[in-house]
């Protein structure tokens, strides 16, 4: 069977999901709350990053997926914070959540359970000035799950804030903080591991050089890979995938071993559009598009595959502007003409590598013709793949995909295999 083709309408101006433009700016300088420093808080252990390093050494060699953060369970609920009304008759809670050694922290996300917010009420988290960083999380991210995961944040000094009308029952809402994750490398930070230099950013294009003429035709499956994070401490590459019906459902495949079974699947958070601005420039690629929380549909451990439902629809405005596409598929027999793979080595900004062989299929870890549960890369023409990468989409000859990135010895400077 094969499925047509990626959808991807023209490219337009998009909005942010992240960005705090409507943070209520009638609480401005009038708002009539108390100090930011009288507001109750917690201090979350920073990393030993000497400690997790030497681990995650260890976990990658196993063929787990690689850490970004250290996640530590908590419960703070709504009886630690504190209540307030603003001038404008906005109920406004606050509760601070900073790191103890801020040299061992460069980001923080927080997983909250039990969650339900009331109509008309919002979740921001704001900075040590109360500057509005990411939100708002409404009544529109109410799961059968209970569950709320938040994107990753550059700071470790952070106020959860809810707004709630003034005429809402407080006892309304609910939520409880289950989970802060201390981030200590990765997601744009500079720090921990990096891709290797023989990576190829997804936005070089011909004009840069001739030897990038290709990366021009795959300009509509370029969108459909996302980085992700789970567990506040995870993270792996995936794609959406489109379905027959070609309705938009939120179908995103990624790899087993990422880990994102039932139970994981509510703090899966995809991050779209993940890119460097210029070929080969800055790594300066932004998370302001995230969608976050899923459903799992069905794991594969043999050929390592995993499928979930996005608990959130793709906002039109993403697949106009180029933000996010749905890839198609294909699941024929018979091997690739040549293979094209998009991922986010090292939890790096997005990057595409190209095998000009045809493809084999084997057993995970063997030769051409050893099995019949993966498709085998010799070995990567342009650019290679890296921890973090798992997950990441296949595409054939036809742009369609034919499987996921399960593991392998590719890296910049050899010609090994990858499965």
């Amino acid at each position: 069977m094969r499925f047509a083709h990626t959808v991807l309408a023209a490219l337009a101006a998009a909005v942010p999901l992240a960005a705090g433009s409507t943070y209520p700016a009638s609480r401005g300088a009038g708002k009539a709350l108390g100090p930011r420093a009288a507001v109750p808080s917690t201090s979350a252990a920073g990393v030993d990053r000497a400690a997790v390093e030497a681990e995650d050494v260890e976990r990658e060699a196993r063929g787990m997926a690689p850490r970004f953060a250290i996640a530590s369970a908590t419960d703070v609920g709504l009886k630690d914070g504190t209540w307030e009304t603003a001038g404008d008759g906005t109920q406004v809670w606050r509760y601070r959540v900073e790191v103890e050694s801020k040299g061992d922290c460069i980001s923080l996300n927080f997983g909250f359970g039990d969650y339900d917010m009331p109509a008309g009420g919002e979740l921001w988290l704001t900075d040590s000035k109360e500057k509005p960083l990411v939100g708002p999380f409404t009544e529109a991210n109410n799961s059968p799950a209970g569950e709320l995961w938040t994107p990753v944040v550059a700071t470790c000094d952070i106020t959860i804030e809810v707004n709630l009308p003034a005429e809402a029952d407080r006892q309304d809402l609910q939520f409880s903080l289950t989970s802060i994750n201390v981030g200590y490398r990765g997601f744009g930070s500079g720090v921990g591991a990096k891709s290797g230099g023989c990576n190829v950013d997804v936005v070089c294009s011909a004009s840069d050089s001739p030897d990038y003429a290709e990366i021009d035709q795959w300009r509509n499956e370029i969108p459909s890979v996302a980085v992700v994070s789970t567990g506040g401490g995870l993270f792996c590459t995936g794609s959406m995938i489109n379905n027959a019906a070609n309705d938009r459902t939120p179908y995103f495949l990624t790899a087993n071993h990422c880990g994102i079974g039932a139970s994981q699947a509510p703090s899966l958070v995809t991050y779209w559009a993940y890119e460097t601005s210029s070929c080969g420039g800055a790594l300066d690629g932004a998370l302001n598009y995230f969608l976050t929380g899923a459903t799992h549909l069905v794991s594969h451990p043999n050929s390592d595959m995993t499928l979930v439902r996005l608990n959130e629809a793709v906002p039109d405005a993403w697949v106009e502007g180029g933000i996010v596409s749905f890839a198609g598929w294909d699941r024929s027999e018979g091997d690739a003409t040549s293979a094209t793979a998009i991922h986010h080595p090292s939890c790096d900004e997005k990057r595409i590598s190209f095998e000009d062989q045809p493809t084999t299929t084997s057993g995970y870890g063997g030769g051409p013709g050893s099995g019949t549960t993966h498709v085998r890369v010799e070995d990567w023409d342009m650019g290679t793949t890296e921890p973090g990468s798992s997950g990441s989409p296949l595409f054939n000859q036809d742009h369609r995909i034919i499987g996921q990135l399960h593991g392998g010895g590719a890296a910049c400077g050899n010609n090994q295999a990858d499965w």
